[in-house]
């Protein structure tokens, strides 16, 4: 993913189970990386199933962060 900005427009996502608010804060640091993943962990059963891919600009998914000042782990994921 390039960091590039999506405008949307709020009619267009109405009633959609996936559109989801978004705020934005700014651009990531050149000693920082992010990342939008297909989320690692199974929706039936809450277990990590290990994919993590990247996903192409555009698609809904889990927000990897690396960077110094980042946490090492997933809030409510411990492991």
């Amino acid at each position: 993913n390039k960091g590039v900005m999506t405008v949307l427009d709020p009619d267009a996502v109405e009633g959609n189970e996936d559109a989801i608010p978004q705020v934005a804060c700014g651009y990531v640091a050149p000693s920082q990386w992010a990342v939008i993943v297909e989320p690692g962990v199974d929706g039936s059963t809450g277990e990590h199933d290990g994919t993590g891919r990247e996903l192409p600009e555009g698609r809904v998914g889990e927000i990897w962060l690396y960077g110094t000042n980042v946490g090492r782990a997933y809030w409510g994921r411990p492991e």
